[in-house]
Parts: structure tokens; sequence; C-alpha cells
């Protein structure tokens, strides 16, 4: 299986480079197996530093998964996965668990479940919590110029709050073993370990920040368009089933570089194509067929800016209203200025979706002459065709 693949890639020194070794062999129409003998031993590092180094080499090695295979990872930088880990110690959440036995104690396995689908703690928990801190400490800085800021503080000391909560939370259910069983033995084991649940975060931020993976961070765009609703329109001559017209359209997309995600069954949508964390593009693909395995396929995209942007420019731009207001001009101009930015931000990556979900409806087919075209219909009509 290796010598198919050509082996690890060199790049991933630190860590990785199994987690890229089973996506090719994936990629290869492989499939992964479980085998129960199979044991993976794992190296504790024997000081804090030593610790800080590996978790800021995950971090790296983060930065060049997502750099390799950019279509695993969402917007924020994070895999798609929907696992989870087998470690008692590592699920620090506050949320009620189960055991699953299966009807009538008939299940194969008794995992522990979590209820619920996220929680505060995997929040806090991600190296991004560390950015909301800063922008909320610096938001608060600004108080010194408009008073008013300074009710970022409460906000600042529950989110610090609840990350040293989770990282006790998370030096108590730490199992020691017998080295850990006195009182005082126990207690600096305990402290030890919530500390290190506050420098995991902060090293894989570290690592993936240095090397490019940040929330904001922007691939080259291969074009820019202006973000506007576009329709578009393909005839053609021999039938393939809506969903191959769809899949096509990614697979031109993804071969462009472009960071996609799919719809799921309740959206409105059939794919999104990011231009960065602030804006997108959405595409909706409606097939109209007229007989003789002939088929219009029409589709519309039109910009999108994420949630997270157009609240946080909403907060700031009633911010600065609110300072100006109150004759704070210094206070008003900085506010005024960030929405500007960030409005500018939205814009371009929406025209960066905006061009490659175009091009790649383009490039996913050549579309076919028609001796008798049938007349386009207008694509409002056709979204209630068959899809």
């Amino acid at each position: 299986a290796l010598l198919a693949i050509d082996g690890f890639d060199p790049q991933f020194r630190a860590a990785g480079d199994d987690v890229d070794v089973c996506w090719r062999l994936q990629e290869q129409g492989a499939t992964l197996g479980f085998h129960a003998a199979a044991v993976v031993w794992h190296r504790r590092r024997s000081s804090i530093r030593g610790y800080w180094q590996q978790q800021r080499g995950y971090g790296h090695a983060e930065a060049l998964l997502e750099r390799k295979w950019p279509e695993r990872y969402n917007r924020r930088g994070h895999l798609t996965w929907a696992g989870r880990l087998y470690d008692r110690a590592s699920a620090r959440s506050f949320r009620p668990r189960r055991i699953y036995h299966g009807t009538w104690g008939t299940g194969p396995f008794q995992p522990e479940e979590t209820l619920g689908n996220s929680s505060l703690a995997e929040i806090v928990q991600a190296p991004e919590w560390y950015l909301v801190l800063a922008m909320l400490a610096g938001v608060s800085l600004l108080g010194f110029l408009w008073g008013v800021l300074f009710w970022t503080i409460p906000l600042l000391t529950a989110g610090a709050g609840a990350l040293l909560v989770e990282a006790v939370h998370g030096g108590l259910r730490a199992d020691f073993g017998r080295h850990g069983r006195t009182g005082v033995r126990r207690l600096k084991l305990g402290a030890v370990t919530a500390f290190l649940h506050l420098l995991q975060p902060a090293a894989r931020l570290s690592g993936r920040l240095s090397h490019g993976l940040s929330p904001w961070r922007q691939r080259r765009p291969a074009g820019i368009a202006f973000p506007r609703r576009t329709r578009l329109a393909q005839w053609y001559e021999s039938w393939s089933p809506p969903r191959e017209r769809v899949v096509a359209i990614e697979s031109a997309a993804r071969g462009a570089g472009a960071r996609i995600q799919s719809g799921g069954p309740y959206s409105r949508w059939d794919l999104e194509l990011s231009g960065g964390p602030a804006g997108s593009a959405r595409l909706l693909v409606s097939v109209e067929e007229h007989g003789r395995g002939r088929q219009l396929v029409l589709c519309r995209i039109w910009p999108h800016v994420a949630p997270a942007a157009w609240r946080a420019g909403a907060l700031l731009g009633l911010f600065a209203a609110g300072a100006g207001a109150t004759q704070h001009p210094l206070t008003t101009a900085v506010l005024s200025g960030l929405v500007v930015v960030l409005a500018a931000l939205a814009t371009r990556e929406c025209g960066i979706g905006v061009a490659a979900a175009r091009a790649a409806v383009l490039e996913s087919a050549e579309p076919q002459r028609s001796p008798h075209p049938a007349r386009p219909t207008a694509f409002v009509a056709a979204e209630g065709t068959t899809r």
C-alpha cells in the first residue's frame, strides 16, 4: 500500500505524516481498517518546554496538511471531521454522558457518548480562542478614549474565566494512576495538567500562525469578479443524472484549488466556494429535462457574507455611531476604519468566490449546440424543477 502511494511525504517531519498517508490511501480507493492488536507508542515529553515544542510542531503540521488538502478544512482552518477521541481525560466537557449498550445489551462495543454536538469546552479550547481574547482586550483598551467600551471588560473576564475553568476541570478529571494517589502529589500533578491545558492551544496557535494557517488566510486567487448574482445556462444533448452535473462542477473547482463545502440536506444551495473567512459564493444547480435525453442545466451564483463578518461589522458600526453621537472623533475614526476594512475584505472575498464558481461551471463541461435550442426559462421558475 505504501509503495502504491510512493511512501511518506518528507515535508511532514514533526507530525501529520500518518494523516497524509491515510488520506492518500483513500484517494487511491483503499479502505482503512481497524486492527485490535495495533499499537501506536506515543512518547510523552519530559518537560513543559518539550511539550510546548511538540504542540507547536502539531500546529505546524496542521498548516502543512491544510496547504496540501484545502478541501478537507473549513474556512476557520479546522478539519471537517466528525470523529472523537477515545480518552476520558481529553473529553473535558461538562455535558452529560451516556454509555451505549445496545438493545438488551446486544451492542458489540460500549462507547461513552457525550450528548449534544457542541459545547463551551470545544469553543474555548480552540487555538483561536486566544485571538478572541486578544480582540476583546484591544477593544477594552479603546475604553480610555471612549468609556463605553469598558463594557467589554466583563466579556473579556468571562472568556478568560471559561478558559481557566475548563483547564482546572481537565486537571481534576485527569487520572494519574498510582503516582497521584496522595493528596499533595495529586494537587501538584493536577496543577501542572491544568497549566498544560492552557498552554496547549497557545502552542498550536503559535505553530499555525507561524506557517500561515490563520482565520484570515487567503490563497492567491485565480481570478476575481464583481460580487453580484450570476446566472449561467448550458445545453446538453446527452443525458446525465442531475447529481453528476453538480459533481462535475465540484471536481472542476477542486482541480483549480478552490475550497469547497457541499450543502446539507436542508441547505438551499448545492456548493459554497470560499474566498476567505469573511466571504464566499454559493451555487445552486437546477436541471430542466427536455426529452430525448436533452437537458438544460441552469446555475445561479450569488455572493455570501459570513455571518460572523456582518455581525462584527454591524457591532463595530453601532459602536462607531455611538462614539460619534457622544463627540469622540478619534474613537469614531478608528471604529469606522475597521468597518470599512471589514467591508472591503468581505467584498473582495465574495468576488473571489464568485469568480471561482463561474470558472468551475464553465470548465465542468463544454456546452453542446442544439439544432433546435429550447428557450431558456427564467431561473426563478427553474428552481422548482428536477434537481
